[in-house]
C-alpha cells in the first residue's frame, strides 16, 4: 500500500511540475506580447508608421502563421524592412505581407516564412502578380491578418 501512495505522490508531484512549467512559460510570452502591444501603441500615437513597428507587424503575423515564437535579429530585420520602404510604402508592404502568408510555394515554407525571403520574394509578392490568378487566396489572407489587428491599413493617414 505505501509502495501506491508513493507512486501517486510522485505522479501528482510530476504533473504539479508540469503545469507550473507551462505556467511560467505562457506567463513569459504574454509578458512579451504586452511589450510588443506597448510598442505598437507608441508609434501609433506618434502618428507614424516607424521601420520597427513594420518589423513587429510581421512579427505578429509570422507567429499567426507558424505558431511559434520569432528570434529577432533586429540589425538584419531593420535593414531589410528599411531597403523595403525606400521603395515601397508601408500599406503597400503591408499588402504585401498579407500575400506573403497566403502563399504556399515550397521555398517560401522551407524557408519558414521569413523576413529576408520576404524581403527576397517581395517584387514577385506585388499587385502585378494578380494577373496571374493568386489575388483570391492573397487577399483573403490579408483581409484575415486586417481584420485581426495585425495590419493598420489606415495608420499612414494619421
Amino acid at each position: 500500500m505505501p509502495d501506491k501512495l508513493d507512486a501517486v505522490d510522485r505522479d501528482r508531484a510530476q504533473r504539479r511540475t508540469v503545469f507550473f512549467t507551462e505556467l511560467a512559460a505562457t506567463k513569459k510570452l504574454a509578458h512579451e506580447l504586452l511589450d510588443r502591444i506597448g510598442r505598437l501603441e507608441e508609434i501609433a500615437a506618434n502618428g507614424q508608421t516607424s521601420t520597427r513597428a513594420l518589423v513587429v507587424e510581421f512579427i505578429a503575423a509570422w507567429q499567426q502563421q507558424t505558431g511559434d515564437t520569432y528570434v529577432e535579429n533586429w540589425a538584419r530585420d531593420l535593414g531589410i524592412m528599411r531597403r523595403l520602404l525606400k521603395a515601397l510604402s508601408a500599406e503597400d508592404l503591408r499588402w504585401r505581407m498579407g500575400r506573403y502568408f497566403a502563399q504556399r510555394e515550397a521555398f517560401v515554407e522551407r524557408a519558414g516564412y521569413s523576413l529576408p525571403v520576404f524581403g527576397q520574394t517581395v517584387n514577385s509578392l506585388g499587385r502585378a502578380a494578380d494577373r496571374k490568378g493568386t489575388e483570391g487566396r492573397a487577399q483573403t489572407m490579408h483581409d484575415e491578418l486586417v481584420s485581426d489587428g495585425f495590419f493598420d491599413d489606415k495608420a499612414d493617414e494619421r
